[in-house]
């Protein structure tokens, strides 16, 4: 199982935060012929793998707004032939701040999350869920 970060801000003006819930899915926004190297990254995607849509920009940190498990890929949705289908969750916005774990990925569309205390803070926030569906 791996935990991988996705990014849902497309053309510089769309958040596709709302979408991507209401539809249960995550997508990449360019073509496989524009984007071939995150279609790469998209295929190491597995079901069961956690996924969260977070925001990221260097001088305000990480912003983690969804956390969901993939139940299907390659599902063709609305927004994309290739989308993962994706229970979410959790929602919200949980404000992890700078980074500095020189890790230089969090500004990529996709990414397999590579730093074991995002990867935590990804599980807690899931598991905070589930943990309150079982009292």
């Amino acid at each position: 199982m791996a935990v991988f970060g996705m990014g849902a801000f497309w053309d510089d003006r769309d958040d596709m935060v709302e979408r991507f819930l209401r539809e249960g899915c995550a997508c990449i926004g360019w073509s496989r012929a524009d984007a071939p190297t995150l279609y790469e990254i998209l295929a190491r995607v597995h079901i069961g793998s956690i996924v969260y849509l977070k925001s990221f920009n260097p001088q305000s940190g990480l912003r983690i707004k969804a956390v969901g498990i993939v139940t299907a890929k390659g599902v063709p949705t609305s927004l994309n032939e290739e989308s993962l289908r994706v229970a979410w969750i959790w929602t919200g916005e949980d404000i992890v701040g700078a980074i500095t774990d020189k890790y230089p990925v969090r500004t990529l569309t996709i990414y397999e999350e590579p730093n074991p205390d995002i990867q935590a803070r990804v599980v807690g926030l899931l598991l905070s869920v589930v943990g309150q569906a079982r009292v």
